[in-house]
């Protein structure tokens, strides 16, 4: 299942920098998400329709308000994420928005009273060294600017994933995709029309077009990698995927990076592999003991 995780990648890299060029042409980033949304949730529809499960739970009220709070989750994180990226690098964004890998466990031990491996503290206390040296400013979190919303990206992505752990107990990945693109377009279409000063709405049906294929490709190879790896695996192998939009960002967009911030971009990047790679090895060991 490999290859599902190297789609994720290719797609989520894919969908980074055609957005970022989208909102190059200044066409409303939530617009943008409202109709790619519906056209990825048509997709999804027809692709996951032949399952028995999807078709029989599709209107359940039950299912859906189990997924309702990840889906607001999402709303937030694509009205934060989409932001950002109109006001920051394409490689400053995907890079803070990925620290949310490290910032879930913290938030689960706060929230859902996880028990979580001290060896966290030092890899964060890395991820914020790097952050300071990509962004150069430690009042982050205080500063409305890009890299501010890209780490508040971040955080409601990471608070998203805990309640996708914890509706996933009732709710088949399928259905989680779904719904939670559909109840996220719609959601941040409602900004949209409250917001015209934000861009124009304007249908580049090949720029769409391309955001539908890729939001639903990427809940389809991540509902079929989680289905057989562990988590830690799939995030361990998503780390690929800052390296492909830093890299693509330099010859698209023409975005450099300073030897500081490239320091910085590998404290984050190296953090997340160590974090990763010790996830692993505590999956491993949990199935040695089974």
């Amino acid at each position: 299942m490999k290859g599902s995780i190297l789609g994720f990648v290719v797609l989520e890299a894919g969908t980074t920098l055609l957005m970022k060029q989208l909102l190059n042409l200044a066409i409303h980033p939530y617009f943008v998400v409202l109709v790619s949304g519906l056209a990825a949730s048509a997709l999804m529809a027809v692709a996951f329709w032949r399952q028995p499960s999807f078709k029989k739970e599709l209107l359940n009220l039950k299912v859906i308000k189990s997924i309702w709070p990840t889906a607001v989750f999402i709303t937030l994180g694509n009205l934060f994420g989409f932001a950002a990226l109109k006001l920051t690098r394409a490689t400053n964004y995907i890079l803070l928005a990925r620290t949310s890998v490290l910032l879930s466990p913290i938030l689960a031990w706060l929230i859902l009273r996880e028990k979580v491996n001290h060896k966290i503290w030092p890899l964060v206390a890395s991820v914020l060294l790097g952050i300071w040296l990509l962004t150069g400013d430690w009042r982050l979190i205080f500063n409305l600017s890009g890299d501010s919303l890209a780490a508040l990206t971040a955080l409601t992505i990471s608070l998203d994933f805990i309640w996708q752990k914890r509706a996933m107990i009732k709710v088949p990945l399928e259905l989680m995709a779904f719904w939670r693109r559909l109840l996220s377009a719609i959601l941040v279409g409602g900004i949209w029309l409250v917001t015209p000063q934000l861009g124009q709405t304007s249908f580049h049906f090949t720029g769409l077009g391309g955001m539908a294929l890729g939001f639903a490709g990427m809940s389809f190879f991540m509902a079929r990698a989680l289905k057989v790896q562990a988590v830690a695996e799939f995030n361990l192998l998503i780390n690929l995927s800052p390296v492909l939009v830093g890299l693509s960002a330099y010859f698209l967009f023409g975005e450099r990076l300073s030897g500081g911030q490239l320091v910085g971009a590998a404290f984050i990047i190296g953090s997340l592999v160590t974090f990763n790679l010790i996830k692993k090895q505590e999956s491993l060991k949990l199935k040695a003991k089974r």
